[in-house]
This record gives C-alpha cells, sequence and structure tokens, in this order.
C-alpha cells in the first residue's frame, strides 16, 4: 500500500510541474508589438486622453478616418522626456536630449519652418516643432483671438509638420517621427486629426519607413488625398486616401515607389513638390530634384496610372535651373507646386546661384520656358540664399498668384514678394514685405480675405498681415508671436 502512495504522490507532482507551463500556441505573436485598428464607421469613437505630464487633454476621435492607435515611445523619466533620435532620419540638433516635459502654454521655442493651415469656415491655424523637445505645437485663430502654442500629444519628430483639409472638412496634420516601425530605423509617417481648433487625436501611425524629406499634399476635396515623400535611397513615394478604402499603406508598409531620382545628402532629402489643375486629379505632377545633374525632374499621372511607378526609374529631366547638390548648401524647400487661376499647374525653383525660377504647364501647349525672376534682394556668394518654405503660395481673390521666399544672406531673414500680373501670366518684381531678422522660411496663408505671414527667427514665430487690391500688397508690420 505505502508503495502505492508513493507513486500516486510522484504522478501528481508532474502533472502539476506540466499544467503550470502550458505549450506556446501555434500562432503565438512575436515580440513585436502591433497596433490595433480601430474602425468608427459612421459613429464617433470615444475620446482618446493623452498625457502630456502634468495636463490631461481629452481628445475626440474623428469618425470614418480608420484610426489607428499607437503606444507612445517616449520614456518619461524623472519628470522629464528622454529619447535618443536615429541619426539616419532626424536633421534636428539637439544640445541635450532630455528635456522638460511640455505644458500647453509654457514656453517653448518654436523653429521653423511653420505650415499653415486654413479651415473651411476661414479661421487659421499654424503648427511648428518645439526647438527643445521636437514636439509639434499649435496656434489657433478662434475668430475673436489667438490660442497660446500647445503641443499636440507626445510623439517627437524630425522634420516639419505638413497640413491639410481632409475631406470631412478637418484639418489632418503630418510629419515625420523619430518613433521606428518595426524593423526599420526610425523616419514614419505619423498623423493626427481635428474637427476643431483645440482638440486632436492620438497620432497614428502611417507607414512609410526611412523617410528623409518633409511630406508633401495634394488635397483632391471630396475625392481623399494624396501624400509624398523621399527615402534614404532617393525613392519618391506615395500613399493615397480615399473615403471609401483609407489609406492605402498603414501600420509600418512602405509606401508605393514612384521611381527613383531625388537628391539625398546626408540626413535629409529635397522635399518633393505636387500639384495638379486644381480640378481633376488626373491631371497630378510631382517633382523633385535629380541627384546627378541638378535640374528639376518630374513625374505625372497618366490614364494607367504614374509614369513612373518603380523604385529605380528616373524622371524626365526639365531643363532650366541647376540646384545645388553640396552637402552643406541643399535645401528641403528649393522646389514648389501650385495651381494658378487659369487651374494650371505651375513650379517654382530655387537655382544653385540663388535665382528664383518658375514654370508654367498649359493643358494646350504643354510645359512652357522657364523664367528666370533673379536673386531676390542679392547678396553674398556661395549660396543659394534663397528659401522657399512649406506653404510658399498663395491664389487671390482676382486669380492671381503670389510668391513669397526669405533671404537669408548673412543673417538678415529679409521676406520678398512677386505677384502674378494677370491669372496664369508672368510675375512681376520682387518687392520687400520686411526683415524678421535672421528668418530662413516663410509660409503663407489668407484668413478671412487677408494674406497672413508667418516665419522664425531664432525659434521665435513672427507673423504681418496683409490686404491685397488693386494687384498690389499693403502690408502692416512684423510681430512677435512669442509661444
Amino acid at each position: 500500500m505505502k508503495k502505492y502512495f508513493v507513486i500516486f504522490f510522484v504522478m501528481l507532482f508532474f502533472a502539476k510541474l506540466v499544467s503550470a507551463t502550458p505549450p506556446k500556441p501555434q500562432n503565438a505573436p512575436n515580440n513585436t508589438p502591433t497596433p490595433t485598428k480601430t474602425t468608427t464607421g459612421n459613429t464617433t469613437a470615444p475620446a482618446v486622453s493623452v498625457s502630456n505630464n502634468m495636463t490631461t487633454t481629452a481628445l475626440k476621435v474623428s469618425p470614418a478616418l480608420n484610426i489607428v492607435a499607437i503606444p507612445t515611445q517616449v520614456t518619461q523619466v524623472n519628470n522629464s522626456v528622454a529619447y535618443t533620435e536615429n541619426t539616419k532620419a532626424s536633421s534636428m540638433a539637439h544640445a541635450d536630449l532630455t528635456m522638460p516635459s511640455p505644458t500647453p502654454g509654457t514656453s517653448n521655442p518654436i523653429a521653423g519652418p511653420i505650415a499653415v493651415g486654413v479651415w473651411p469656415s476661414g479661421n487659421m491655424q499654424v503648427f511648428g516643432i518645439g526647438a527643445r523637445n521636437g514636439l509639434i505645437y499649435y496656434k489657433a485663430y478662434t475668430g475673436s483671438a489667438w490660442t497660446p502654442w500647445t503641443p499636440i500629444g507626445t510623439n517627437i519628430f524630425a522634420y516639419s509638420p505638413t497640413v491639410a483639409v481632409n475631406y470631412l472638412g478637418d484639418l489632418e496634420l503630418f510629419d515625420v517621427s523619430t518613433t521606428p516601425c518595426a524593423g526599420s530605423g526610425g523616419g514614419t509617417v505619423f498623423y493626427a486629426t481635428s474637427t476643431n481648433y483645440s482638440s486632436w487625436s492620438a497620432w497614428n501611425e502611417l507607414g512609410g519607413s526611412n523617410i528623409t524629406s518633409n511630406i508633401t499634399l495634394l488635397d483632391y476635396g471630396s475625392a481623399g488625398m494624396e501624400a509624398f515623400a523621399s527615402d534614404v535611397s532617393g525613392t519618391v513615394r506615395g500613399n493615397k486616401f480615399t473615403p471609401s478604402t483609407g489609406w492605402t499603406y498603414e501600420n509600418c508598409k512602405m509606401w508605393s515607389c514612384l521611381g527613383m531620382h531625388n537628391v539625398f545628402n546626408a540626413n535629409k532629402s529635397v522635399t518633393p513638390a505636387a500639384c495638379f489643375n486644381g480640378i481633376d486629379p488626373n491631371t497630378k505632377q510631382i517633382f523633385c530634384v535629380d541627384s546627378n545633374s541638378g535640374q528639376v525632374a518630374n513625374n505625372w499621372y497618366t490614364s494607367s496610372g504614374w509614369k513612373y511607378n518603380d523604385c529605380k526609374s528616373n524622371w524626365t529631366l526639365m531643363g532650366g535651373p541647376t540646384m545645388s547638390l553640396n552637402n552643406s548648401t541643399i535645401d528641403w524647400y528649393c522646389i514648389a507646386g501650385a495651381t494658378d487661376g487659369l487651374n494650371q499647374p505651375e513650379v517654382f525653383a530655387i537655382d544653385s546661384s540663388s535665382n528664383v525660377w518658375y514654370r508654367i504647364y498649359s493643358p494646350t501647349l504643354g510645359w512652357q520656358t522657364w523664367t528666370n525672376l533673379g536673386f531676390p534682394g542679392g547678396g553674398g556668394t556661395g549660396g543659394p540664399y534663397i528659401k522657399l518654405g512649406p506653404n510658399s503660395t498663395v491664389l487671390n481673390s482676382n486669380g492671381c498668384l503670389a510668391l513669397f521666399v526669405c533671404n537669408d544672406t548673412g543673417a538678415s531673414g529679409t521676406v520678398y514678394c512677386s505677384v502674378q500680373s494677370t491669372p496664369g501670366g508672368a510675375f512681376g518684381p520682387f518687392n520687400i514685405v520686411g526683415w524678421p531678422i535672421g528668418a530662413q522660411y516663410v509660409s503663407a496663408g489668407i484668413m478671412n480675405g487677408q494674406t497672413i505671414l508667418w516665419a522664425s527667427s531664432n525659434d521665435t514665430p513672427y507673423t504681418i498681415t496683409g490686404t491685397f487690391s488693386g494687384g498690389t500688397y499693403t502690408w502692416g508690420s512684423w510681430s512677435a508671436a512669442i509661444p
């Protein structure tokens, strides 16, 4: 009997040992966290609470936008935000990597360039990166006053933000984060959405790993929008949103290849430019800078898709100006695209000698010849010293485009403006708008019939308001929009 008791207890011991360590399921997940995706359909998603250390703001997630919830990659260390930048994907230089956690309204220098968004109501909202912490801050006009600069979430970003109005009439903000996708070295695109100036969704991952330029957007209104950027190899990539299908690429997926032609030096690529005729998205054109010749190169949409749609084809060279290929002088914003009052695409470029060029596309005649507007204000040698910005043009009520550039020779930061004489016609000479000392980039937008310019000088935002009448501007005075 004693023998059977011993055997029984030994068998019981091994049974408990096995049950304590259950076998791993066949489809067990790996150690990489997978973002969860919530499709809101036609209902309103629950509010998302984003904590900014001491302040917690309820953020409303827009309906029908296929929001992707991504866990933040920020570590709270002794009441501070600690992060390490990816040197390949980031162009921001910080003296230290531990910054105080931001609180809405507190002082944090805003680095340029500044992105400008305008709501369908006509009110303006502007965005910039915090120079001390890499967070995106916004400042909004409520209809009667401007809000303080306030951070959106806790994601850390490498480049300048880009904003557009989505098909629902909400603002959508995009940027390239230092937060990496699984298996990548960073340079991941994120976006956030707002249904009003003060509430923003959580940052949602949009894939496109190893992006090394700012994002360029084409806004198709009710038909959706399209995003373009360059990656570390110089390949231009695209991602498209339609209301019926959502974004083509999400969840760390690489965007589609649209040809390999863009200049890439060190930690940055030239930001692709894009435009279409303002009516038909199938007329879209995108531009970059050829890495061999320094000329503007072009890709365009055809009845069967993009002319160049792989990861190796070189684009068509457009001749004309030659951009700098020097590591220290190549600029993110040396090209820009716009649609004029005749619904014609136009492209602008800054050559290696700081001259401003433009070229117009005619639906009947094709691309016209390049026109040189010269070096606004002149200056030293060894440039280029003229810079465009994320919002370099506005279309005035008379159908004429206005082009704004900044001359940063030395530390002058002088802003200049050139206006078309007629819709789709020639641009006039550059006129001085003023000089927020030390500014490098200028961005423009129209609010309630007035043109408002934004520039960042020594990490302090400046703004000026102008009234357009009779083909000319009357400007006020530059004032600091202190954070």
